[in-house]
């Protein structure tokens, strides 16, 4: 059973499809077909991630030193089960 994103791309070309879609949104073609034809939930993802530069370079850059940084994790809504998550991951 093939499993593509969408039924006239085969499953092979879907990565080099999906490439070609998001490097139209960078160069700013968005009625670019291959870029049209990505689901609206991912095309607006990847403009939320470029709004905030988020990209497959990284993070954008903080400047948190390291009594910031440790302030920022004690206060996080996560931070009661972070050591939780970390021994899961392991």
């Amino acid at each position: 059973m093939s499993f593509s994103w969408r039924p006239d791309v085969s499953p092979e070309a879907s990565p080099q499809v999906i490439a070609r879609a998001y490097d139209e949104l960078l160069a700013g073609n968005e009625a670019d077909r291959h870029l049209q034809a990505v689901r609206p939930l991912v095309r607006d993802s990847w403009r939320r991630s470029l709004a905030s530069a988020v990209g497959v370079e990284g993070l954008p850059a903080f400047e948190l030193g390291a009594t910031e940084l440790e302030a920022y994790r004690r206060a996080h809504p996560l931070a009661t089960v972070m050591e939780m998550v970390r021994v899961l991951l392991l």
